[in-house]
């Protein structure tokens, strides 16, 4: 974890975020700088040093960016590996408990991330990593946990899934997080053809998020939760990241606002908000050292 140089006061308001990472001794080619959101706009690297601007640009859950999946990593993406369990009774259970009322792949997505996330209840830190079935019986976890579920399940349900690994921004930090992308074929795709056409749908169902984030940084993706691993390592080692430009959606208040303390009022152009004093005994008082704003 590490603090965001340029805090930003609406996360969920980007419209856009350009975002510098400089690591060493990887090459570009073992990480996974694109998804739906993110895209690698430069690269340049001097011996071991590589330096990369990446932007991410939130995209709308309806959005459908062409992809293609073959039948070698659809198939690897379908299959129980360590700690992601597709096969275990219980996990198929509850798959089909929690989305007997689906009738597309979204829909399917979107019920387990939202059960999941009602599920863990926030999550739990935890030391360990657990696997699917401990996880759906244990009832706790952190984001590693939610994605394990996650993955478990939708492949139960048929749906090919990646693990994730990266940062999200969390009020004023980087911190390290996982979380999901799925594969979701056109209508009417041939399920035994060798090549699928269709899009990854991001999901964070520690967010419960599904088609879109704010806050998600990528570095890789793998079908497995070791896949992950030697990237996470190496970059714990060496990287540094920075905000180089960001915008916001403009709230839906008056372009004149500005941020500040007028007499009674109080404003707050980023989210969009005044509150007044209740009556004339009160005032308001900046807190300089705390950088809070005081009701007195």
């Amino acid at each position: 974890m590490f603090e965001v140089d340029k805090p930003i006061a609406r996360i969920d308001q980007l419209q856009s975020l350009t975002v510098k990472l400089r690591w060493k001794d990887i090459p570009l080619e073992s990480l996974h700088l694109t998804d739906p959101r993110q895209s690698l706009m430069s690269h340049h690297s001097q011996g071991t040093q590589h330096e990369a601007l990446v932007r991410i640009a939130p995209s709308d859950p309806t959005t459908k960016t062409p992809a293609t999946l073959n039948r070698t990593d659809r198939e690897k993406l379908l299959r129980k590996s360590r700690f992601i369990d597709p096969s275990d009774a219980a996990i198929i259970a509850k798959s089909e408990e929690w989305t007997k009322d689906c009738r597309t792949p979204e829909e399917i997505v979107t019920a387990l991330s939202e059960n999941i996330f009602r599920l863990l209840n926030g999550g739990t830190l935890i030391s360990e990593t657990l696997s699917g079935p401990e996880v759906l019986q244990c009832r706790k976890g952190k984001c590693s946990e939610f994605a394990i579920l996650f993955a478990s399940l939708a492949r139960a349900k048929g749906i090919p899934t990646r693990i994730v690994l990266g940062d999200r921004m969390v009020n004023a930090n980087w911190i390290g997080h996982m979380w999901n992308e799925v594969f979701i074929a056109e209508e009417g795709t041939d399920p035994n053809v060798d090549q699928q056409q269709g899009r990854w749908v991001v999901v964070d169902s520690t967010a419960k998020e599904v088609g879109y984030s704010s806050a998600l940084l990528k570095f890789t993706h793998s079908d497995s939760v070791y896949g992950t691993q030697p990237v996470r390592w190496e970059l714990t080692n060496s990287l540094e990241v920075s905000i180089a430009d960001y915008s916001l959606n403009k709230p839906d208040s008056d372009d004149s606002w500005k941020t500040g303390i007028d007499g009674t009022i109080y404003t707050n152009a980023d989210f969009g908000i005044q509150i007044s004093v209740p009556n004339e005994n009160w005032k308001f008082t900046p807190d300089l050292k705390a950088g809070q704003l005081v009701l007195r």
